[in-house]
This record gives structure tokens, C-alpha cells and sequence, in this order.
């Protein structure tokens, strides 16, 4: 019997791809009780457990032991709406850092309760936060399992000097997905639909996952990418690339302020000019600018200033290719405004000014509000058997990881393409924020828009949002929104 020419390479491709590794045997945890609750999500009263999941990592050659923590959100079993409980989706879930646990996703988007800033959006307080049922968990139409990584959360290992070996991304995406591959050994999820999601650092930490289990005959439906960092920096490493996506993510951010000339644009409007202006006569002078015998376009300096609301004086000072901390700087001087890095609409008035950027982060504001707040749910309503505190943030990480030199936006790119070939229903969801200096929104496209990731399967978002698309109310409602209807639509399309 011959197969067509497609179906054979595709064959052949799938065959090359696929290294069959042995899964660490698992047994399920001791049967204990665990208490039936209840919640609303989705418009339906859903039952549902959680359980603090332990999964054991064994030492191999210079690889230390260590035990990985997640929390499983599950239906009962007996819910009527659950009619063979391995065949449900499943979500795993991470944040980034490296060095965060999965707090902030816990308890900003994906669990059942969620804290509430509406209250504090600038100030971090924690007094003034709430926590409260979230209405757009997404337990009704899936299992949720957050996974803390090496060193966060409850996850570690008793060899503490050698635990810094998993502080790196290709050793850190093995241990996570050699935890999931033990989950679907512990549940005999083997034919369910699973998908992955991952937040900043998470997003590319979920492209080498995806990889790693399609290696390990595991498919993963869907990959959610929430603002994702993938292994690009235009902060410091500035080219002609990153000053194209860097002036647009200024000229939204002046828009926003009420700086820019274009200012009266609706949105969308407003981007599509700028990006025609940005690609057809600002990217092309950035790439011959370096030339001696260049000459930049007369009208130049005057189309910047109508962008971006900052002066041509400025530009003599920095040049046609400002970095955020310049354009940071600009705003202060000309209209006493400083945004921030990470969420560009937070501001504090020119009066407030300390000198310290570092202190208008919202994320560290939010990081402040959630650290409390997450104790007492821990405490008054999960209650773990765990004598340790739960570590929300590990700096050591951050400090310690071993930035390798795979660790490009091409190699992300080559993970993508490997994935997307290996497995042809997998679909990509990522979300953008427009207003975060330290990931342009538009490196965001130009990655997903490159040769071998398939358009028809990537579905790509700019929110109106910073660098946490789902900390205020309308942010929560369109991220879950976008997450429940990818989910809806691979499911049906299977």
C-alpha cells in the first residue's frame, strides 16, 4: 500500500521527531478526603476539588532529586456534566520570572477565586484589595493545574546546593514536562486534550514544554501565550528591529497620554497608520542609517514628533532610535509624566518623582497586593500539610539562571516550527499587551509571523493592556474570553 507524498513525509517527519522516553513510574497520592466545593464559571454551578499535587523527580548523573508542586483543579467525578473524566481537557499552567511561582495566574485568572484590585490599581494595598469568587474560571470546561517550578512555590529539592542545575531553560522545561507526563500516568489522561499556558518568561518556557512532550508521545492541543517574552530584548539590545517595534510601542503610549499629535485617531486607526509609516519609511531608514553616505528622509524628525510627542531636540540627543529608557526620560522632561515600564498607562506626577523608575512597577505593586491575600486563601481555605512557607517569588533564581546560548528568538522560533509540524491540530493563542515598553507588541507578531508557523493556526491579540493583560475587570473578561473560545474551538475541531 503506498501513502500519498504528503501523508508519507509527514510520516516520515513524525517518526524522526518522536524519541520514546521512559516515564518515571508514579503512583497516585494516599485516597484522603477531599471536600466537594462549588463555584460559578462559565454561567453554571460547577463542583469541582483542588489537591496539592506532589510529583517526584528522581536524581540521575549531575541531576538532583527534586519534587515539583501543583495545584489540581478537577470536576468531581459523579458531576453530571462530566461524562468520561479522561477524556476532559486539561490545562497546565506556569508563570515566568524565571524565579515566579504560578500565584499570579492562580489568582488573578485561572482559579476559582481571584483578588480584586479595583480598589488599588496604583497603590498596592492590600487593605483595599478583596478576594472574591471569579466568575471567569474556566473550570467548566477544563482541569487546571498550576505548577510551580524548581525553587518556587512548595517546589524543591532536599539537595538545596545542587538545585540551581534546573536554573536554566532547557533543564527547566524538561523537569516541567516530565511533570506532566507523570500527571497523565497518575490519572490515565493519555487521550485527553491538553494544553499548556504560559505568562512572560512562561511563554517561551511553553514553547520548549510543547516540544518536549510531543518528543515524549505526548500531543498538546493548544499553546496560550500571555504576553509573552520569547528570548528577545529591546531594552538594552537595540537594532533596527527593535527600534521599529520600540517607536510603536511609544507612539501607543503617547497616544494614550494624550501626547501624541495622532492622538484623535481611534485605535485601530491609529495603528494601522502608524505601522504604515513605521515599515515603509522608519524601518527602512533605521536598516541604511548605519551607512555613511545615507541620508535620512527630510520629513523624519517631524513624523516622530507627531508619533511619539516627544521633540526634535530629543532626537538630536538620542538619536532616530530612542530606547524606552530615553523615551521614559522625554516624557518626564516635556509633559512631567513617567511611565511605566511594564504597564506604560501607570504613571505618578512629576511632583511624587523619586528618581527611582523601579518604584511605578505595577507588577512589583501587584506582587505586593497578591502576596497577603494568597497567604490567607492558602491558609483559611487550602490549608496544605506543608510546614515551609510557600515561596511566591525566588530572586535567587532570576540571579542564578544560566542564560544559554540557545536561548535566541530564532530557537524559539525553530521550537515552534518543529511543533507545529511534528503535530498539525496544534493552534497557538497569544496576547499582547500594547502598552508594554519591555515586550513590543509588534516583536510579538513578527515572531508568530514567521516561515513554517502556520497563520490559519495562530491567533494573535493586542490588548489594551500592560505586561498583566488580566489584573483589571475588563482585562480578566477579554483574556478568559479569548482562552475559553481557542479551548471551545480546538475541542470541536477534534
Amino acid at each position: 500500500m503506498h501513502l500519498p507524498a504528503m501523508a508519507a513525509a509527514s510520516l516520515i517527519l513524525l517518526l524522526c521527531f518522536y524519541q520514546s522516553e521512559t516515564i518515571a513510574d508514579t503512583e497516585k497520592p494516599t485516597e484522603k478526603e477531599v471536600a466537594v466545593r462549588y463555584t460559578r464559571c462559565g454561567g453554571q454551578e460547577v463542583a469541582y476539588q483542588v489537591t496539592l499535587e506532589s510529583f517526584a523527580i528522581a536524581a540521575q548523573g549531575m541531576r538532583p532529586a527534586v519534587d515539583i508542586h501543583a495545584w489540581r483543579y478537577s470536576r468531581t467525578p459523579n458531576d453530571t456534566d462530566l461524562s468520561d473524566p479522561t477524556r476532559r481537557a486539561t490545562l497546565f499552567a506556569w508563570s515566568g520570572g524565571p524565579g515566579a511561582s504560578a500565584m499570579t495566574l492562580h489568582m488573578g485568572l485561572l482559579g476559582p477565586k481571584r483578588i480584586n484590585l479595583q480598589n488599588c490599581p496604583d497603590t498596592g494595598d492590600p487593605l483595599a484589595a478583596s478576594l472574591e469568587d471569579n466568575p471567569e474560571c474556566l473550570l467548566d470546561l477544563m482541569d487546571i493545574v498550576l505548577i510551580d517550578p524548581p525553587g518556587t512555590g512548595y517546589s524543591g529539592s532536599t539537595d538545596k546546593d545542587n538545585l540551581q542545575y534546573y536554573f536554566n531553560s532547557d533543564r527547566d522545561a524538561k523537569v516541567l514536562a516530565d511533570t506532566i507526563s507523570q500527571y497523565v500516568k497518575r490519572y490515565n489522561l493519555w487521550r485527553q486534550p491538553r494544553f499548556v499556558l504560559g505568562e512572560s518568561y512562561g511563554a517561551a518556557r511553553a514553547v520548549k514544554v510543547t516540544r518536549e512532550l510531543i518528543q515524549q508521545g505526548l500531543p498538546v492541543s493548544g499553546m496560550i501565550l500571555l504576553a509573552p517574552h520569547l528570548f528577545y530584548s529591546c531594552t538594552d539590545n537595540i537594532d533596527a528591529l527593535c527600534c521599529n517595534w520600540n517607536l510603536q510601542s511609544y507612539a501607543v503610549t503617547a497616544r494614550y497620554h494624550g501626547l501624541s499629535a495622532e492622538k484623535n485617531l481611534n485605535l485601530d486607526h491609529f495603528l494601522n497608520t502608524l505601522k504604515s509609516f513605521s515599515d515603509s519609511t522608519y524601518l527602512p531608514a533605521m536598516i541604511n542609517g548605519h551607512h555613511s553616505h545615507h541620508q535620512y528622509p527630510d520629513n523624519l524628525p517631524q513624523s516622530l514628533v507627531r508619533y511619539t510627542g516627544m521633540t526634535e531636540q530629543d532626537f538630536q540627543v538620542y538619536g532616530y532610535c530612542p530606547s524606552p529608557t530615553d523615551f521614559i526620560e522625554s516624557t518626564l522632561r516635556n509633559a512631567q509624566i513617567i511611565p511605566a515600564l511594564k504597564d506604560s498607562r501607570f504613571h505618578i506626577p512629576f511632583e511624587a518623582y523619586t528618581g527611582a523608575r523601579t518604584l511605578i512597577n505595577p507588577i512589583i505593586l501587584i506582587n505586593q497586593t497578591y502576596i497577603p491575600l494568597f497567604n490567607e486563601y492558602l491558609y483559611t481555605e487550602l490549608k496544605p500539610e506543608k510546614e515551609q512557607p510557600y515561596v511566591s517569588f525566588n530572586p535567587k533564581i532570576l540571579g542564578d539562571w544560566q542564560q544559554l546560548t540557545g536561548d535566541t528568538m530564532n530557537a524559539v522560533i525553530d521550537d515552534m516550527t518543529t511543533s507545529m509540524m511534528a503535530q498539525r491540530q496544534l493552534r497557538i493563542l497569544a496576547l499582547a499587551g500594547l502598552y508594554d515598553l519591555q515586550i513590543p507588541f509588534r516583536a510579538i507578531e513578527y515572531v508568530l509571523s514567521r516561515p513554517g508557523i502556520d497563520p490559519s493556526r495562530v491567533d494573535l491579540r493586542f490588548l489594551p493592556s500592560g505586561h498583566g493583560p488580566y489584573v483589571d475587570e475588563d482585562g480578566l473578561v477579554t483574556v478568559s474570553q479569548a482562552i475559553r473560545s481557542m479551548v471551545t474551538k480546538t475541542l470541536s475541531d477534534h
